[in-house]
C-alpha cells in the first residue's frame, strides 16, 4: 500500500541525499494507504556496512517493512470491495506485528523481485506464500515453517489430461507464475535438460492472468502448475477441473535478508506465539478453509548448513514509487472522478534502487485490473539512461471505462530478460 504523499516525499529526499548513484529506499505500494513509514526505517544502499542491525533499526523506527505480491489468492489478493491488501499471509504478518509491537507496512511487489529487495535490503522481510527451496536459501533466510502445503495441476473442464508426474507435462503447455518454484522445476528439470520445448513454459505474474491465458478462447496454454489452495479457489469461479494434485510438498515460510539473525530470531518467536495462542489456526480456517492447526507443533526449521551465502551475481533490479504526476489517486481517500470514457494519462515519480541503469530497453506494463480489463496502456519504454537512485517521470496513455463505477489498473516495470521488478504502481478513478 502506498505511502501518505507527504511522507512519501520526505523519505525520498532523504534517499536522493543519502543515495548518490546508490539503490535502497522503502515506501509502501498497493491499495493505499496502510500507515507512514519513519526516516529511521529506510533502507541502507547496497553494500554499505550498517553500524546497527536491521532488527535494531526496526526497533527504533516502530515499523517492519514487508514486501508481498497480490494476485494469489487466498494468500494475498486486493479486495475488491476496499481495495485494500488482505489473505492468510497478510492477515499473519499483521498478527506477527502485533505481537512484536511494530506496525506493518506492506510493499505491493512484483513476485519475481521481492528476491532482488531483501538482497538490496530496502524490505524487511518478505511473505507471498514462498516456498523454502536451496537455491532461495543461498541468497535469503527463512523463519520457521508457517504453512505446509501441496502443488495442483489445472486444467479447462472437459479437458482428458491426465497428469501423474512433473514429466506428464512435457508435452503441454505449462503456465505458472513468474519466480515460483513451479518456474524453477519445470526450467531445470524440463527445458534445460532438452525434454521440454522452451516455448511450452509461460510465465505470468498473477493467478488471474494464468487463468485467463487458460480460460480465453482459444487457449493460450493447456495447463496451469500452482498451490492447491488458489487451484481450489480457480476452480470455484471458473469453468476449471484440477487434474492432478500432491506431486510436492510445500514449504513456506517468510523470508528475510541474510545473516539478520536478530530479525528471524523475533518472527520465529512471534510464530510461535501465535501457533500457541492458536491464532494460526484461526487464520487458516477463515482464509484455507482448513479445519485443524496445519503448523507442527514443533515448527520444522529447513536445513541451511549446507548453505553457502552467495553475493548478488551481476546487478539487481528494483524500483520504488515516488510520487504522482497526473490524477492523484490515494486510495480509498481520493478517487479523481473522470467522465466515461476519457482519455487519461497518468503520470507517476518511480527511482530506480537497484544496481542496474535503466535504458531504452526497460519498460513499464499493464499488470492486470480491478475489475478486469480496463485502465489498460503502454508498454511505455525508458527514454534515457536512469542510473541507480535517480528519479525518473514515466506516463502511460488509457482510457477510463464507460460504466460507472471504480476502476484501478496496475502497472509493473519490466528488464530486458522479461522479468518484472519493484512496486505495482496504478491508475485509479470513479466513474460518475
Amino acid at each position: 500500500m502506498k505511502l501518505r504523499k507527504f511522507v512519501i516525499l520526505f523519505v525520498v529526499i532523504l534517499l536522493v541525499a543519502g543515495l548518490a548513484a546508490a539503490c535502497g529506499g522503502d515506501e509502501t505500494t498497493t491499495a493505499e494507504p496502510a500507515g507512514t513509514t519513519s526516516p529511521e526505517a529506510t533502507a541502507s544502499p547496497a553494500g554499505e556496512v550498517e553500524a546497527d542491525s536491521m532488527w535494531s533499526q526496526i526497533q527504533s523506527s516502530g515499523f517492519l517493512i514487508v514486501g508481498t505480491s497480490s494476485g494469489y489468492p487466498p494468500f494475498e489478493y486486493i479486495d475488491s470491495q476496499t481495495y485494500q491488501l488482505d489473505g492468510f499471509d497478510i492477515a499473519l504478518m499483521k498478527e506477527i506485528g502485533i505481537k512484536l509491537g511494530l506496525q506493518i507496512e506492506f510493499r505491493d511487489m512484483a513476485f519475481a523481485g521481492l528476491e532482488n529487495a531483501l538482497q538490496l535490503k530496502e524490505i524487511n522481510a518478505a511473505i507471498a506464500a514462498i516456498t523454502v527451496t536451496e537455491d532461495r536459501q543461498a541468497i535469503m533466510d527463512f523463519t520457521d515453517i508457517y504453512y505446509i502445503g501441496t502443488d495442483a495441476v489445472l486444467a479447462n473442464q472437459g479437458s482428458q489430461v491426465t497428469i501423474s508426474s512433473q514429466e506428464d507435462m512435457v508435452a503441454y503447455r505449462v503456465g505458472l507464475q513468474t519466480g515460483s518454484v513451479y518456474e524453477s522445476w519445470l526450467t531445470e528439470d524440463l527445458v534445460d535438460t532438452g525434454k521440454m520445448p522452451a516455448e511450452n513454459l509461460l510465465s505470468f505474474e498473477t493467478t488471474e492472468e494464468m487463468i485467463q491465458a487458460l480460460t480465453s478462447d482459444p487457449p493460450q496454454v493447456d495447463l496451469l502448475w500452482l498451490e492447491l489452495k488458489p487451484a481450489q479457489e480457480a476452480i470455484g469461479n471458473y469453468p476449471l477441473q484440477i487434474v492432478a494434485e500432491g506431486l510436492n510438498q510445500l514449504l513456506v515460510a517468510i523470508a528475510v535478508p541474510k545473516e539478520e539473525t536478530d530479525l528471524l530470531s523475533a518472527l520465529n518467536d512471534a510464530l510461535l506465539q501465535l501457533q500457541a495462542d492458536g491464532v494460526i489456526a484461526e487464520l487458516a480456517l477463515k482464509y484455507l478453509g482448513i479445519a485443524e492447526t496445519i503448523i507442527p507443533q514443533t515448527p520444522v526449521p529447513v536445513p541451511t548448513a549446507a548453505i553457502t551465502p552467495q553475493p548478488p551475481s551481476g546487478c539487481l533490479d528494483s524500483m520504488v514509487y515516488v510520487a504522482d504526476l497526473t490524477y492523484p489517486d490515494n486510495i480509498p481517500d481520493e478517487w479523481p472522478v473522470v467522465e466515461p470514457g476519457e482519455a487519461i494519462q497518468k503520470g507517476w515519480q518511480i527511482m530506480n534502487t537497484g544496481t542496474c541503469t535503466w535504458d531504452e530497453t526497460y519498460v513499464l506494463v499493464y499488470n492486470g485490473s480491478e475489475p478486469e480489463g480496463v485502465l489498460e496502456g503502454g508498454p511505455t519504454y525508458i527514454e534515457l539512461e536512469v542510473a541507480p537512485g535517480a528519479i525518473y517521470d514515466i506516463y502511460v496513455d488509457t482510457v477510463a471505462p464507460t460504466e460507472p463505477g471504480n476502476y484501478v489498473g496496475y502497472y509493473t516495470m519490466q528488464a530486458p530478460s522479461g522479468a518484472l521488478f519493484g512496486d505495482r504502481i496504478w491508475v485509479a478513478v470513479e466513474i460518475p
